[in-house]
């Protein structure tokens, strides 16, 4: 074999070592993208930031909240979750500052019920009463085919906020 057939045989393998790390690497970079697409059913502070919670669910928190957790799932349709704990004696002025009223007594989801068992196991069985939240509108005006619920979870001295949201 002569230095030249050698050379151009090396640089032949060097070629297909970039080829095979360039496809990894790639390879690699799309999973992890498709991963997150359709966002992550994981509650977190941030998935949906508390400045947000005007423009999707039409609401503003009177104080600053002791727990903030949020998750935002869908592909093409978004889904929006968000658990808001505030001191007890917050619910009249979250109702008053949002002219919102309570609503019927309900069950609570039993995802809910984990979610906040997670965070403070010693949660007690919390009454869920539904409220109304307003209609939602694009902030350029427009309307928004979004679905939004609320709730109160109250018991024993414990307030949380349980929104959810979806497109359609």
């Amino acid at each position: 074999m002569t230095k030249s057939t050698r050379t151009v045989l090396l640089v032949l393998l060097g070629l297909v070592g970039f080829g095979v790390l360039g496809t990894s690497v790639i390879a690699f970079v799309l999973v992890r993208a498709v991963g997150d697409f359709g966002g992550s059913t994981e509650w977190s502070e941030d998935a949906l930031p508390e400045r947000e919670l005007p423009a999707v669910f039409g609401v503003r928190l009177p104080i600053k909240p002791l727990r903030y957790q949020s998750r935002s799932m869908g592909f093409q349709d978004a889904f929006f979750e968000v658990l808001v704990q505030l001191p007890p004696d917050a619910a009249e002025a979250f109702l008053s500052t949002n002219h919102l009223s309570r609503g019927a007594e309900g069950v609570m989801d039993p995802d809910v019920v984990d979610q906040l068992r997670a965070l403070d196991p010693s949660t007690p069985v919390l009454k869920a009463t539904t409220i109304e939240l307003p209609e939602a509108v694009r902030r350029d005006g427009g309307s928004w085919p979004l679905h939004r619920s609320g709730e109160l979870l109250e018991a024993n001295g414990v307030l949380w906020l349980h929104f959810t949201a979806f497109e359609t």
